[in-house]
């Protein structure tokens, strides 16, 4: 597990990009403890559907989505708090 405390970049400029595993327990319980934290997070629940399967960035390089349209999606769905929260719990179910 991460220690928080550990991070020596400002909180207010990080944000966490785990993959997107909505169903495996010990991502869902990191994904959680940064929320709980109030960190930034990136969620996965509003993926164009044709990328839906792809677990990683790296899966989506390779299914063909493109760096720049991975950078906004990335960039429009950071996220912190009870927005945050309500998104992870539609995400992982």
């Amino acid at each position: 597990m991460v220690d928080l405390k550990s991070f020596n970049y400002p909180k207010d400029r990080r944000v966490f990009i785990l993959d997107n595993e909505p169903r495996h327990p010990d991502t869902k319980k990191r994904i959680q403890k940064f929320i709980d934290n109030n960190e930034r997070v990136v969620l996965w629940d509003k993926m164009p559907i044709k990328y839906k399967s792809c677990k990683d960035i790296n899966a989506m390089v390779m299914a063909g989505w493109p760096q720049k349209e991975i950078n906004e999606y990335l960039e429009n769905n950071i996220i912190s708090g009870l927005n945050a929260q309500l998104r992870f719990n539609y995400w992982s179910k």
